[in-house]
């Protein structure tokens, strides 16, 4: 990744979206910095990338009553298919509060964000 972001991407900023198992289903919380949390996919992009920030939306699923792998590449229930569908309708406009706002302001309003209801 880091090849690809030094040839085509210059020194602009990058925003990585991922599940996270720490937050409840439908929650959101954008962060620019900290650890990988145990997630392989960040710690690979974190190694790849050390020399520039990347900026973190994190996308939470849910602690799992299984196992974790199982969670994770497994199939969302309905119920979970309609939070997860609005989470992604809206992306675009989290991604357009990322880049046009001050980030403790782009913070403030997607932290806030709870999809859990399905509305």
């Amino acid at each position: 990744m880091n090849a690809w972001l030094q040839k085509y991407q210059g020194d602009s900023r990058v925003l990585v979206a991922y599940d996270d198992m720490d937050l409840p289903l439908g929650r959101l919380r954008l962060r620019a910095e900290g650890t990988d949390g145990g997630h392989r996919g960040l710690r690979s992009l974190l190694n790849d990338c050390s020399h520039r920030p990347l900026f973190r939306l994190r996308i939470g699923v849910g602690r799992p009553s299984i196992e974790a792998v199982e969670h994770v590449l497994g199939s969302f229930n309905p119920d979970e298919k309609l939070i997860v569908k609005n989470i992604c309708a809206e992306a675009g406009e989290h991604l357009k509060t990322w880049m046009n706002h001050p980030l403790e302001l782009a913070m403030s309003k997607l932290n806030g964000l709870d999809y859990s209801h399905g509305t």
